[in-house]
């Protein structure tokens, strides 16, 4: 088992500023070996590394969509594609997400892709993703999707996520790691660096 000294370590090792590191580490030793994994340690630097990159270093549970109309053709570049067409969403946020998510990922009401925004580790996005983590957790994520900007709620759901999500086919690859939690390759040179961290850490807390 690793303690919350151990784990306080590990992160402040792998980046994370200690106030921040100090309030997880707690969080992390009650959830992350008591819920998951079961023998297979080797998930863990994965599973770490994945995190500390989605939330900015366990800095932000809730995703940034406070963009400039340059930034929304870069993020979205296929809705997006000139200023023109970016600008009514530029420093928008709750515009933003209806346009970006309305309609899809299960939302069907008018505002569910504002009120079913990224959340959470990874960004929990759309009603269909927060209705399935609702019924593995017994959350009541549906009607207070808040709960997935707390700590603990939010690492409660990302380990069942990662669970039902990731197979062991693609433990031990970044590469297909990252393309299951983002899609794509996004941040993928940054991933690499913290999971080797983690791994790095995780292997020095056997000897603490």
């Amino acid at each position: 088992m690793i303690t919350a000294a151990q784990w306080l370590k590990i992160l402040c090792y792998s980046g994370v500023r200690f106030t921040t590191a100090t309030n997880w580490a707690k969080i992390f030793e009650a959830r992350v070996q008591r819920e998951s994994f079961n023998l297979r340690e080797r998930e863990i630097d994965d599973f770490v590394g994945q995190t500390l990159h989605e939330t900015k270093m366990l800095e932000k549970l809730t995703e940034n969509l406070n963009y400039s109309a340059k930034r929304l053709m870069e993020v979205w570049p296929a809705r997006f594609p000139t200023l023109e067409a970016a600008a009514p969403y530029a420093y928008r946020p709750e515009a933003l997400a209806n346009k970006t998510y309305g309609g899809r990922l299960g939302n069907k009401a008018p505002g569910d892709g504002w009120k079913y925004r990224g959340r959470g580790i990874p960004m929990v996005t759309g009603l269909a993703n927060y209705q399935l983590l609702q019924t593995l957790t017994g959350l009541p994520l549906l009607d207070k999707p808040e709960l997935l900007e707390l700590p603990d709620g939010a690492m409660r759901c990302a380990l069942l996520w990662w669970e039902k999500k990731i197979p062991d086919s693609a433990i031990d690859s970044v590469e297909r790691v990252t393309r299951i939690v983002q899609g794509a390759q996004l941040g993928i040179e940054d991933r690499k660096v913290l999971t080797e961290k983690v791994s790095r850490a995780l292997a020095d807390s056997a000897t603490m």
